[in-house]
C-alpha cells in the first residue's frame, strides 16, 4: 500500500491518470491510498485477484475498510502521522509490514505491505 499525498494535504488524483499504467499488470498487488483522506486512488489487477474487489469497487473504499478491524487504529495513526509530517512513522519503516486484510467475501488474508510516500506530481506551467 502506498500513501499518496504531499505536505499541503491535497489529495493526489490518480483516477484517469497514466501515472501508474506500468503497475497495472505487474504480478504484485499495488494499492495506492491518499494519506489524508484514506481513499484508495489506485488498485491494480493483482489487487483485484488477491482481495476480490474490482478496481471500480476499490476506488470507492478507504484503506481502513480493507484492513481487519483490530488493525484500523494502527493504520489510522500511521497515515495520520504521515499526513502531518510527510515522513513514515517508525513502524511503517519496517519492510515489509505484515498486516491482516479483508477480502471482499469477508475472508481474512495476511499480506506483506510496504508503505512508501509518493511525491506529488506538479503540473507544468
Amino acid at each position: 500500500m502506498t500513501a499518496g499525498t504531499d505536505r499541503g494535504h491535497e489529495p493526489i488524483a490518480f483516477v484517469g491518470s497514466d501515472r501508474f499504467a506500468l503497475l497495472q499488470d505487474i504480478a504484485d498487488a499495488v494499492i495506492v491510498a491518499d494519506a489524508v483522506s484514506g481513499l484508495i486512488v489506485f488498485w491494480n489487477r493483482a489487487a483485484e485477484r488477491l482481495l476480490g474487489y474490482s478496481s471500480e469497487e476499490a476506488l470507492a473504499l478507504t484503506a481502513e475498510m480493507i484492513v481487519v478491524p483490530r488493525i484500523r487504529p494502527l493504520l489510522r495513526a500511521t497515515l495520520g502521522e504521515f499526513a502531518l509530517t510527510g515522513g513514515l512513522p517508525t513502524l511503517a519503516e519496517q519492510r515489509p509490514l505484515t498486516l491482516p486484510v479483508l477480502c471482499k467475501e469477508g475472508a481474512e488474508r495476511i499480506v506483506d505491505v510496504t508503505l512508501s510516500p509518493l511525491p506529488r506530481r506538479r503540473e507544468a506551467g
